[in-house]
């Protein structure tokens, strides 16, 4: 005769100790079995699954805490946001390739100004200077650091003291070399109304750059214009009015430079160097205008000074100097 097992709940109580009978989950012990379903001597300790207030992200643990949380959602924020400045970046950069097709291949260019030239907008009217705007962007995207960043096999440091770039080297030049006030979060000078330029150098294939020399006297009109930002390694750059009324225009105290210039001696000469690597960056030079006065249209003549630009007159060449105006409303 048998008998069927007997199942507990599990709200069954379970005996102490000192009770007579005692329960096991286990049939068979000492080798001995008993059939009954009831089983003693074996007592039953229930344990529950211990809590774990942590959480556990790949090989890590941690504790399952606010903070803990805030900084993981941070760190999934930034990821995305540096996802998404990839993306634009690169977006930027396919249509910056596009809009330079069909465009002179050599000269001096000015990147900001629509395609008549002009600069026009009101810092209180997203409307009128988000074109602008997004044209700084699409210029730039060459000169994203990212891109670079994600690069180093190809982009290279690079100084004055460098002589020779390496076969398929790129001497890196990065948004830090065009100043605090024209970026991106800085709106390009939009919010101060100081309207920011990018200024690129882009000299035949066939030519080097060389400085004017200004030694004994030589080019002191030249000179003049340049300043102290006059560098042997460097092809020093300059922006003003176009006519004496738009410099008197631009002349509002002896205590502000009318124009900033970053890099401050214009576009070094180890860019040209080595100019065949896939993804070479021509060399460019943010200027700044903070003495542009409000409701006048202003004339800008910008010129890169290199001596055998033009045979040494590259202010009378359209090629190596560049315009535009500037309107702000």
């Amino acid at each position: 005769m048998s008998y069927d097992r007997v199942d507990y709940s599990d709200k069954a109580h379970f005996s102490s100790p000192s009770d007579e009978h005692h329960y096991s989950d286990d049939p068979v012990r000492n080798g001995t079995r008993n059939g009954n379903g009831i089983y003693n001597d074996y007592t039953v300790e229930l344990k529950p699954k211990p809590y774990r207030n942590s959480i556990k992200v790949l090989c890590c643990e941690c504790k399952n805490t606010k903070r803990v949380k805030f900084i993981m959602a941070g760190a999934v924020v930034v990821f995305l946001l540096a996802l998404i400045l990839i993306i634009i970046s690169a977006i930027a950069h396919h249509k910056q390739q596009q809009a330079n097709k069909g465009s002179p291949a050599y000269g001096l260019f000015a990147y900001g100004p629509d395609k008549n030239g002009l600069i026009s907008f009101s810092p209180r009217d997203h409307m009128t200077y988000m074109n602008y705007f997004n044209r700084l962007e699409s210029s730039l995207a060459d000169y994203s650091t990212l891109r670079q960043s994600a690069n180093l096999d190809r982009y290279i440091h690079c100084d004055d003291n460098t002589t020779k770039v390496p076969h398929g080297k790129v001497c890196m030049l990065t948004m830090e070399k065009f100043g605090d006030n024209c970026q991106h979060f800085d709106m390009y000078g939009i919010n101060e109304e100081r309207p920011c330029v990018l200024l690129v150098l882009k000299p035949d294939d066939n030519i080097t750059p060389q400085p004017f020399d200004f030694t004994d006297g030589k080019n002191a009109d030249i000179k003049e214009k340049i300043g102290d930002r006059f560098s042997s390694k460097s092809v020093a750059v300059s922006c003003e009015g176009k006519t004496a009324k738009d410099q008197a225009l631009m002349m509002r105290d002896n205590y502000t430079a009318m124009v900033d210039y970053n890099p401050p001696k214009g576009f070094p000469l180890f860019y040209f160097l080595e100019r065949e690597a896939d993804g070479y960056l021509y060399p460019a030079v943010m200027v700044q205008f903070n003495t542009v006065p409000p409701n006048t249209q202003v004339n800008i003549v910008c010129t890169a000074w290199a001596k055998n630009f033009n045979n040494g007159q590259p202010q009378s060449s359209q090629k190596y100097s560049t315009e535009f105006a500037i309107l702000l409303k």
